[in-house]
């Protein structure tokens, strides 16, 4: 399908794939980082799922304040192995990105937040940082100059190197 989707399916790919959000909180260290990441990867993937299936405006908002709710989680737990504090911040930005949706530029924000964990996770683990970096960069790749179209098997890609980085970075840890 070429240009933007005109309806929804619960049986798309695009639906399914995005089960693999739930899969980074099984490597998180420790238990906190697994209940948030787990609950934000849940979060993700129900209002990706919902937003695919339907293409209504309410559930890309939950697709879009869910991803950005997801990754400060990761890069939380990644921080979290200096200072458990850190998980505090992951309720405020959530509520942050959840009532400013629509004024936040992901496209900005997600690669932001996706820098400042591989630099936390090269401080922690060295260059094994790039791994899970290069993932989210073949993501990206393949979301905006491959596939941009969100009603595409590709970007069911998308949404598995994406959940992948994420499971790469927690194991990497």
């Amino acid at each position: 399908m070429n240009g933007s989707p005109t309806k929804g399916d619960w049986t798309d790919d695009v639906v399914y794939s995005n089960l693999g959000y739930l899969l980074p909180a099984l490597f998180a260290p420790e238990t906190l980082g697994a209940a948030l990441v787990g609950m934000a990867g849940m979060l993700l993937c129900v209002g990706s799922a919902a937003y695919h299936a339907t293409y209504a405006r309410w559930a890309q908002r939950l697709d879009v304040a869910g991803m950005l709710t997801f990754v400060p989680a990761v890069v939380a737990t990644i921080a979290a192995q200096w200072s458990p504090w850190v998980y505090v911040g992951v309720p405020l930005v959530s509520i942050f990105y959840w009532a400013y949706t629509w004024q936040i530029n992901s496209f900005f924000h997600v690669p932001a937040w996706v820098l400042l964990g591989t630099i936390l996770l090269a401080l922690r683990i060295g260059w094994w940082a790039l791994l899970p970096a290069g993932l989210f960069v073949l993501a990206g790749i393949v979301r905006v100059w491959i596939e941009p179209d969100s009603d595409s098997w590709w970007h069911s890609i998308w949404h598995l190197l994406g959940a992948g980085a994420a499971v790469a970075a927690l194991v990497l840890l």
